[in-house]
C-alpha cells in the first residue's frame, strides 16, 4: 500500500481515514468466531507498546456495540485473550496481563460488559461455544 503512494499501514487504517471514523478495529469473521483486535498493522517487536489499559477498553466496546447493532446479539460474551505465553504465568513471561489487560477487563465490567479473561490465547480456541465473538 505504501509502495503504491498510499501513507496507510494496511486497509483498516486506510478504510477509517476515508470514512472520517476517529475510533476502529479490526475483526475477523469465521463461522463461529468473531475475533476483533486491539492492534492492526505494526511489527511485532511494537506490539506489546501498544497493548494499553485504554486502547483495550476502546477495542472492548466497540466491539461491544458492533456485536449488538450488526450482529443482533443483545447481550453479547465477550473474552478477551492474554499477549504472553500462558497469559503471562503470573509475570514471569510478561506484565501485561496484570498491568494493562486485567485493570481494562475490569473496567469494562464496571460499564456493564460480559467481558472474562484473560485467557492464554495458546489455548483458547480449544473452548467449544462458551463465547459467541
Amino acid at each position: 500500500m505504501n509502495e503504491a503512494g498510499y501513507p496507510f499501514p494496511g486497509h483498516t487504517e486506510l478504510l477509517a481515514h476515508l470514512v472520517g471514523a476517529t475510533s476502529v478495529a479490526m475483526m475477523f469473521l469465521g463461522s463461529r468466531w468473531k475475533i476483533v483486535l486491539v492492534t492492526t498493522h505494526l511489527p511485532l517487536k511494537e506490539v506489546s507498546r501498544w497493548i494499553t489499559a485504554n486502547r483495550i477498553l476502546s477495542t472492548l466496546r466497540l466491539a461491544n456495540e458492533g456485536m449488538k447493532k450488526y450482529f443482533k446479539i443483545p447481550n453479547p460474551k465477550m473474552a478477551v485473550l492474554g499477549l504472553n505465553p500462558h497469559c503471562g504465568e503470573g509475570g514471569l513471561l510478561g506484565e501485561e496481563e496484570n498491568k494493562e489487560i486485567l485493570p481494562a477487563i475490569a473496567e469494562a465490567k464496571s460499564l456493564g460488559m460480559d467481558v472474562q479473561g484473560p485467557f492464554p490465547a495458546d489455548s483458547f480456541f480449544d473452548l467449544s461455544g462458551r463465547y459467541n465473538l
